[in-house]
C-alpha cells in the first residue's frame, strides 16, 4: 500500500474481477470452470463478467457449452463458505 498513489489509495480494496476464457474443444473443462466460478466466494463483487474466445475450429460440444451458458456476467454466490 505504501506505493499506491494518493488518488488510488481510497480504492485500494475495490477489486473488480473479469474472466476472459480462451477455450477450444474442451467442453468438459469449460463446464467445470463455469461451475467453479459460480460457486466461488468473491469479496465485494456481485457479478463477474465472463467473455469467451475461440476460433472457427471450435467443436460442437464446446460451442454448445458456451451458447447454453449464460454469457451475461455470472451471478456470484455471496454466502461466505464456512
Amino acid at each position: 500500500m505504501a506505493t499506491l498513489s494518493p488518488t488510488s489509495l481510497p480504492n485500494w480494496n475495490r477489486m473488480r474481477i473479469l474472466v476472459n476464457t480462451i477455450t477450444q474443444n474442451r467442453a468438459r473443462s469449460l463446464r467445470r470452470l463455469l461451475a467453479s466460478l459460480r460457486n466461488t466466494y468473491y469479496v465485494d463483487d456481485e457479478v463477474v463478467p465472463i467473455s469467451f474466445n475461440m476460433d472457427s475450429r471450435v467443436d460442437a460440444a464446446t460451442l454448445n457449452t458456451v451458447n447454453s451458458s449464460d454469457t451475461e456476467p455470472v451471478l456470484i454466490n455471496k454466502t461466505c463458505p464456512s
